[in-house]
């Protein structure tokens, strides 16, 4: 097939969550079709990663963004549109030109719409085409609905409800036109299957993963008392992780183990660590260029999440370079790891310190969770076999829409 990928990620370096996703499912696609890409990027991509990409995939057009370019009265449209607001405020005519003149050439027969998110992403950009296969990919509602869910006091309750009401309504719309929606859990299939029960559309899993291949070397021997979280502080769900981590886990450790150090990689800025509580024996790596080493030495790496969806990339990648990795039940949700097994779970702060001072004393329990963890990605989390299954799923939506 000649697959039309929309994104709101232009997903070379590979260097988040959203971009891994894509740039390892789109390698898969690419042994068995040809890959066109029309979306956004920012700041827009130097040529080298441009030249890069075309290895892969065609890269027909970049448009800096997206941008939520509405401010004031010009932002009231918005609230009536049949679309969440930022969708509609941030929507880009360049991007929709360019769309359109790709399907007006004859070449795409099959469009995928990234939405990396709760609906953040391309689908609208796609409703036009009834004609083409269309298949949304990774879309996720968990967070979202937990947000509207957990809201405190009547005005934030009101906002919430309200807000969830549309996202519901556009993605019943979504699922009525698309014939497929791919997701990353098994929690964000039942989401989505809640808020349109009588949807046609397939509801393929397919997990994130990672690239045991391209993460294999000889990095050295963990540093002692090292721990690692490896997550941009720009994306609030990482925030609100350290947050917590450092004002009720952090200190339990240190009174142990005062010399203990933890690495939070990702970019970050002065302002955003000074939100978070006193952190004596953090170390801010900034944007790393490779992160495999700094992830490799480290003895423990540390996901806190208390919100979020999808499978996390950040677990799978320490697991895959054999670090140990200690969770709550939500940064864990999605994975099928046995705690105890394959990694360690604690929800409260006193379990979470007293689980990470276990790992960083006992060699034979960090040996045989490394062990387990490794077996697991390898059976089940490894790019190369998820992107089979997922250019499987849509070939299938293909033959679904041509049979109709």
């Amino acid at each position: 097939m000649r697959v039309l990928w929309l994104s709101h990620w232009f997903p070379f370096p590979p260097d988040n969550g959203a971009k891994l996703r894509i740039y390892h499912l789109m390698q898969g696609l690419a042994r068995r079709h040809e890959i066109g890409i029309i979306g956004f990027a920012d700041p827009l991509p130097a040529e080298a990663h441009i030249q890069t990409l075309e290895s892969v995939c065609k890269v027909i057009s970049v448009h800096p963004g997206p941008f939520f370019h509405k401010q004031g009265i010009a932002e009231l449209p918005g609230y009536f549109a049949p679309m969440p607001r930022h969708l509609f405020n941030s929507y880009t005519p360049a991007v929709a030109q360019a769309i359109q003149e790709c399907v007006d050439s004859g070449w795409p027969e099959l469009i995928i719409a990234h939405e990396a998110g709760p609906v953040g992403g391309m689908s609208h950009y796609a409703l036009p085409y009834p004609q083409l296969s269309r298949v949304m990919e990774d879309l996720e509602l968990a967070a979202y609905q937990e947000a509207r869910n957990s809201a405190q006091g009547m005005k934030s309750r009101l906002g919430w409800g309200l807000r969830w009401w549309k996202t519901a309504q556009y993605v019943r719309r979504l699922l009525a036109e698309f014939d497929a929606c791919v997701v990353p859990s098994q929690e964000e299939q039942a989401c989505i299957t809640g808020v349109a029960p009588g949807h046609k559309a397939a509801l393929p899993i397919i997990p994130n993963g990672a690239d045991l291949a391209g993460l294999e070397g000889d990095y050295g021997e963990p540093e002692a008392d090292t721990l690692i979280f490896s997550g941009a502080l720009s994306f609030n769900f990482n925030f609100e992780a350290m947050v917590y981590f450092l004002g009720e886990v952090w200190p339990l450790i240190r009174q142990q183990r005062p010399n203990v150090m933890l690495r939070i990689t990702g970019k970050t800025d002065a302002e955003t660590q000074g939100r978070l509580p006193a952190h004596p024996g953090v170390i801010f790596t900034g944007y790393v260029d490779d992160i495999r080493p700094v992830i490799a030495r480290s003895m423990v790496s540390v996901a806190p999440l208390l919100q979020g969806g999808g499978t996390r990339l950040k677990i799978l990648e320490a697991m895959a370079l054999g670090v140990p990795v200690v969770a709550t039940s939500k940064g864990a949700e999605g994975l099928a790891a046995q705690s105890g097994r394959d990694i360690l779970i604690a929800d409260t702060p006193q379990a979470y310190a007293d689980t990470v001072l276990r790992l960083l004393q006992d060699t034979t329990l960090r040996e045989t969770l490394r062990q387990n963890a490794l077996e697991l990605v390898r059976t089940q989390y490894d790019w190369r076999a998820i992107s089979e299954r997922f250019a499987d799923a849509l070939e299938a939506a293909h033959a679904d829409h041509a049979r109709r």
